[in-house]
């Protein structure tokens, strides 16, 4: 399960089953090759890539499933198949964001980008700056380029060793970028948000690609934690009301973070081959965590549920595999499809498991 290869003329890599991005991360490096992970080096390459996949650089080079090239899966049946555009192609399909509960999948192969380095970082503000901010990047998301992807959180820290001294016990906000372009470029572009309001920490510039955790700068050890997410079409002056009406300056929460993620360029256009990612938007992803510490782990779901009705006048009633969670209900987990890739997902699961082997998927 462990088992990693790359093939650098081809730009390719086949991934075991257990192998974490860190892995596929450093081995490309050795050729100036990237994957297109998330947020975090530290997760399973397979298991987010089945989800679709949020890539880090998601604006410019699509989600991560776009470019998978085959499957090695063992099927409810026993048998060990080879899937590919031109075998099983309805699985193919299926695999590449419906996150289905046919099979295990051992390997995947993937296609690799020619990138190095690129342009990004986070830059931190003081969250009595939240307000100005948010309506900064809500006008400046309109006039960035698909080669800039974005996301804006709103931070509140607890006193780790992990967190920066600056951060701790402290509500900020995070502005991450991730720009595939130059340096003079990427400073002309981020110049209006940088000018909004001082910062506590601006590292955002030229990084090597084996750097990209610092992007989100996700904690690196493990925490209990639950969530909850909503799919704006649009970040309007009222859903930024709300948002700070939820997790402002000034509110008593216990919500750890507020992430908002601009979506639109390469991840609202269709994959080359088709694929089952149902959240292919012009819009805004928005994301809810609460860490489930003992002595606040009562009120964080009850909180995050509240945060996703606060904000659902403002909602398209989406939302993404990868982050969605378990389902409440059938209707909740049809969710992040639309109708009709939902009916193609039973019907695949319907030929592939007839017999219902395998009942942990999120929508099953």
């Amino acid at each position: 399960m462990q088992h990693l290869s790359i093939d650098a003329a081809g730009r390719t890599a086949v991934i075991g089953a257990g192998v974490k991005w860190r892995a596929v991360i450093d081995a490309g490096a050795d050729f100036g090759l990237a994957p297109l992970n998330g947020s975090s080096s530290d997760v399973g390459a397979v298991g987010y890539t089945l989800g679709g996949g949020m890539p880090v650089l998601g604006r410019t080079y699509g989600y991560a499933s776009d470019y998978v090239l085959a499957f090695e899966i063992v099927t409810a049946d026993g048998e060990l198949r080879h899937v590919s555009p031109s075998e099983d192609p309805d699985l193919f399909w299926a695999l590449r964001g419906g996150k289905p509960d046919v099979g295990i999948v051992t390997s995947i192969t993937i296609e690799l980008l020619p990138l190095s380095e690129f342009y990004g970082g986070s830059i931190y503000y003081d969250g009595e700056h939240a307000p100005e901010l948010l309506r900064a990047f809500m006008e400046w998301c309109r006039t960035v380029p698909d080669e800039m992807t974005a996301t804006i959180g709103l931070m509140r820290l607890p006193p780790m060793p992990d967190v920066p001294e600056p951060l701790r016990n402290r509500f900020t906000v995070q502005l991450r970028i991730a720009f595939v372009g130059s340096k003079q470029k990427g400073d002309e572009l981020l110049r209006p948000l940088r000018e909004i309001a001082p910062a506590i920490i601006d590292y955002v510039g030229p990084m090597p690609y084996t750097e990209v955790d610092r992007v989100h700068n996700d904690p690196a050890t493990p925490l209990p934690f639950d969530y909850n997410t909503v799919v704006l079409d649009d970040l309007t002056p009222g859903a930024i009301d709300a948002l700070m009406a939820l997790a402002g300056p000034g509110v008593q929460t216990p919500i750890l973070m507020v992430e908002i993620r601009h979506m639109g360029g390469a991840l609202a256009r269709p994959a080359p081959v088709e694929d089952s990612v149902g959240l292919r938007s012009d819009g805004y992803f928005v994301f809810f965590l609460g860490a489930l510490m003992p002595e606040i782990a009562d009120i964080v779901p009850p909180a995050l549920a509240g945060a996703a009705e606060a904000l659902a006048p403002h909602a398209n009633g989406r939302s993404f595999v990868n982050m969605h969670g378990a389902a409440k209900s059938d209707t909740d987990g049809a969710r992040p499809w639309d109708a009709e890739q939902y009916a193609s997902l039973a019907n695949v699961k319907t030929s592939y498991d007839p017999d219902g082997r395998f009942r942990f998927a999120h929508w099953s």
